[in-house]
C-alpha cells in the first residue's frame, strides 16, 4: 500500500456555507438577469425560444449529463472493480448522449414545435391514453429520481469533506436551485450551464494532477495496487466487471438519455441545425470528465481505504481521497465546488423536465385554454413541488447506489418500445403500452430475485418481443403529419 497518513482537511462546516453561499448568489444573480432579458412567456421558459444555440448546446448537454453518478459513481466503481470498473463506466457514457442524434433529427423534422416526449406519444397514439399516462407517468418519475441522485450526490460530498449534516446539504442546494430555475427557466440553465462545465472541468483537471503528484505519481498507485490485488483488477474489460455492472448500466444509461425528458428538452430548446453537432460533441467531450474523477478511485486502492473507514458507501471514496490526503484547503474547496456544479447542474435539468410535463401534459390537458401568464404560474409551482418532495425523500436517508441501479431497470422497460414507437410507423400503441407494463410486472421481480444482469436483459426481452408479437398481429398506422401540427405554446 501506499505509505501515506490520513490527514483530514481540517475544513468545518462554515467552510460549506460559504461554498453554497457563493454557488447561491452566482446562479441566482445570474436567472434574475436572464429573466429580465428572454424570459417572456412559458415557451421562453420551457424552451428557451428554441434559440439555443451550438456553443451554449453542447456545454448544456455537458453539464446535465455530469451529474452526481458521472462524478462520484466513476469513482467508486473503479475503486470496486478496477480499471475495467472505470473503462465499463466511462465508455457507454459518451455514447448514450451521441445515440440522442438520430432522435433529435427525427423530431425537429417532424415535431417541430414539440415540448415533452408524452407529448410525442400523445400525438404519435392519437387515442391510447392508457399509453399516454404511462408515459407522463415515467417522464415524472424519471425526473424525479434525477433530482433524488443528485440531491442525494450532494450530501454525500460535503457531509464526507466539510463534516456537516448531510442532512442539511440536500435542504440548501435543493432550495437554491428550486428558487433560480423558477427564475430563468432553460435559458437559465443553458447559460448557468455552460459556467458549471468550467466549474467541472477545471477542477477535476487541477484536483487530480494535485492528488497523484502527493503520492508519488501513476506508477507507486499501479505498484500499490498490483502487489494487493489480482492481475484482472488493472486490466481494461474483465468479463466479471460486464456481468457484474458493466452491460446493465450501459443499457440503463442508453435508456436514461433516450427516454428522458431532460434531453428530450434539449433537443426542442436548441437550433434544429445544431441537434446533431451538439449532442456528438456533447458526448465526446464528456468523457474526460469521468477519467478524471474515476482515477481517485484507483488511489483509494492503492491507499488500502475500506469501506468502513469511508462511511459504509464507495461513492464516497473520492471526496475522502481528496479530503484526507493533506492537501491544500483551497484544493479540497475547489473539488467540492466541481461536484457540487455537476449535481446542481443535472438537478436543474430535473426540475425544468417535470415542468415541461406538468404544463404541456396536465395543465393543458386538463385546461387548454388557460391563459399563458397562468401556465407559467403552475409551471414555476412544478418546480417547487418537485423540489420539496425530493428533499423530504432523501432526508429519510436513501442509499445512493440503490437509486440508481433501479432506476436504471425501471427505464430498461421503455428503451425498446420507444425505439418502435419513433422509427417503425406500424407499431400497435397496444404493443408499445403492455410490453412496457408486462417488463415491468414480470422482470422487476426477476432482477430482485436473480440479480441485475438477469433482470435487466430479462426486461429488454419481454419489452421487445411483445410489441413485436402484438403489431404483426394487429399493426397500427400512423401519418407523420399530424406531428407537423402542433403549435408552440405561446400561440
Amino acid at each position: 500500500m501506499l505509505d501515506v497518513q490520513l490527514v483530514p482537511s481540517g475544513l468545518q462546516p462554515l467552510h460549506a456555507y460559504l461554498v453554497f453561499l457563493g454557488l447561491a448568489v452566482l446562479f441566482i444573480g445570474i436567472a434574475l438577469v436572464i429573466r429580465a432579458i428572454f424570459v417572456r412567456s412559458t415557451h421562453d421558459f420551457l424552451v428557451a425560444g428554441r434559440r439555443i444555440g451550438l456553443g451554449l448546446g453542447v456545454s448544456s448537454v455537458i453539464a446535465s449529463w455530469t451529474w452526481a453518478m458521472a462524478v462520484m459513481m466513476s469513482s467508486a466503481q473503479a475503486y470496486t472493480f478496477g480499471v475495467s470498473g472505470l473503462w465499463w463506466f466511462t465508455i457507454p457514457n459518451g455514447l448514450a448522449v451521441i445515440a440522442v442524434i438520430p432522435f433529435g433529427i427525427y423530431l425537429r423534422k417532424h415535431m417541430p414545435h414539440g415540448y415533452t416526449l408524452s407529448q410525442y406519444i400523445s400525438v404519435r397514439f392519437p387515442g391510447n391514453k392508457a399509453l399516454y399516462n404511462v408515459f407522463i407517468a415515467s417522464m415524472l418519475f424519471g425526473c424525479f429520481i434525477m433530482a433524488l441522485i443528485n440531491l442525494k450526490g450532494t450530501s454525500v460530498v460535503m457531509s464526507t469533506i466539510y463534516g456537516i449534516d448531510w442532512r442539511v446539504v440536500p435542504i440548501i442546494s435543493g432550495i437554491v436551485v428550486i428558487v433560480y430555475v423558477s427564475i430563468g427557466g432553460m435559458w437559465n440553465s443553458a447559460v448557468t450551464d455552460t459556467i458549471q462545465t468550467f466549474l467541472i472541468t477545471i477542477p477535476a483537471a487541477v484536483v487530480v494532477v494535485a492528488v497523484f503528484e502527493k503520492v508519488g505519481g501513476p506508477g507507486p498507485v499501479f505498484d500499490a495496487i498490483s502487489s494487493s490485488k489480482p492481475p484482472e483488477f488493472l486490466q481494461w474489460s474483465d468479463p466479471k466487471t460486464a456481468i457484474a455492472f458493466g452491460i446493465t448500466l450501459a443499457l440503463g444509461l442508453l435508456s436514461n438519455t433516450v427516454s428522458d425528458q431532460t434531453f428530450w428538452e434539449r433537443i426542442w430548446a436548441v437550433k434544429a441545425k445544431y441537434v446533431s453537432r451538439i449532442f456528438l460533441w456533447g458526448g465526446a467531450w464528456f468523457y474526460g470528465i469521468p477519467i478524471c474523477f474515476g482515477l481517485l478511485g484507483l488511489v483509494g486502492v492503492a491507499m488500502g481505504l475500506d469501506l468502513k473507514t469511508m462511511g459504509g458507501d464507495a461513492a464516497a471514496v473520492g471526496p475522502f481521497v481528496v479530503s484526507h490526503l493533506g492537501l491544500s484547503g483551497w484544493l479540497v474547496i475547489l473539488y467540492s465546488i466541481a461536484i457540487m456544479a455537476a449535481c446542481i447542474s443535472t438537478l436543474d435539468s430535473a426540475f425544468i423536465g417535470t415542468s415541461s410535463v406538468v404544463s404541456v401534459d396536465i395543465v393543458k390537458r386538463v385546461n387548454p385554454h388557460v391563459s399563458d401568464k397562468r401556465l407559467l404560474r403552475y409551471t414555476r409551482l412544478a418546480v417547487g413541488i418537485v423540489g420539496i418532495l425530493s428533499i423530504l425523500v432523501i432526508l429519510t436517508g436513501v442509499d445512493f447506489v440503490t437509486i440508481v441501479l433501479v432506476t436504471y431497470a425501471l427505464k430498461t422497460s421503455v428503451l425498446i418500445p420507444l425505439i418502435l414507437a419513433v422509427f417503425w410507423k406500424k407499431v400497435s400503441g397496444k404493443g408499445v403500452l403492455w410490453g412496457i407494463i408486462s417488463s415491468i410486472v414480470i422482470g422487476m421481480p426477476i432482477y430482485f430475485a436473480k440479480g441485475e444482469f438477469a433482470g435487466t436483459l430479462s426486461i429488454l426481452a419481454i419489452s421487445f418481443v411483445v410489441p413485436l408479437v402484438w403489431t404483426f398481429v394487429q399493426p397500427d398506422e400512423f401519418d407523420e403529419s399530424f406531428l407537423q401540427k402542433l403549435q408552440d405554446l405561446r400561440h
